[in-house]
């Protein structure tokens, strides 16, 4: 037999070492195409999860709280016999020998449960002529319904409210859901330390400021747990 070994043919080196460059570039045009890819998928699920978070339930985002989200309206009416309450306003009079027969209450629509605080405001005055003349202020006692408390310079109803929710029929006949608002007593009476006889001219305008928050921000708004708050009072 013979020693000898085959050369290659002529051109077999340059094929192989073409082919083996071929393999090489292939791969490194496969690792930058699975580099791209996978690129692309990072940046869509981000993308994704971006524009989920924009759509989160609303109970699981922080909840921002004021005052003036909920809809708490004040009624008055100045006689026992008078079925209908009325809106107070800052237009509205009392003589101060009418107190004893002012009734207040508080209509609460929501749109959420929450607590209620109350600071009223007087101002006195007489006339002369068509001119007010301030008249100095008095203590005014109020008469409360059940539940409520003074504490400081506010009223606090001591219960979380809330409000029923119906279902009614649109113009339309089309099912839709409406609030039906809460009515609660605040005020049975009230009464002055002025004389009733000598000073029957003086007049007071009321003002009722109210405030409501809910339930889990009390504390935070208002400066007390409320459960140590009313145990107290």
């Amino acid at each position: 037999m013979s020693n000898k070994r085959k050369l290659p043919k002529k051109g077999s080196v340059g094929k192989q070492t073409n082919d083996i460059s071929q393999k090489r570039a292939w791969r490194r045009h496969y690792s930058i195409l699975i580099a791209a890819v996978v690129i692309i998928l990072i940046t869509v699920i981000l993308t994704v999860g971006m524009a989920l978070s924009w759509f989160a339930p609303e109970h699981d985002a922080d909840l921002t709280v004021t005052t003036t989200d909920f809809e708490t309206q004040t009624l008055y009416k100045l006689s026992s016999s008078a079925e209908d309450f009325t809106d107070l306003t800052d237009d509205i009079v009392f003589n101060i020998n009418d107190l004893d027969e002012l009734q207040l209450k508080l209509k609460f629509t929501g749109p959420s449960s929450a607590y209620i605080r109350v600071q009223l405001f007087e101002y006195f005055y007489t006339l002369n002529g068509e001119t007010e003349v301030m008249h100095p202020a008095t203590e005014v006692t109020y008469s409360l319904g059940p539940d409520w408390v003074k504490i400081g310079d506010y009223y606090y109803y001591k219960n979380v409210v809330t409000y029923t929710e119906v279902n009614e029929k649109d113009e339309n006949g089309k099912t839709i859901k409406k609030r039906n608002p809460t009515e609660i007593p605040f005020v049975a009476s009230a009464s002055t330390k002025y004389d009733n006889v000598t000073d029957s001219g003086i007049n007071m305008k009321l003002v009722a400021v109210v405030e409501s928050v809910q339930p889990d921000r009390f504390e935070e708004f208002f400066g007390a747990d409320p459960e140590l708050l009313f145990a107290n009072n």
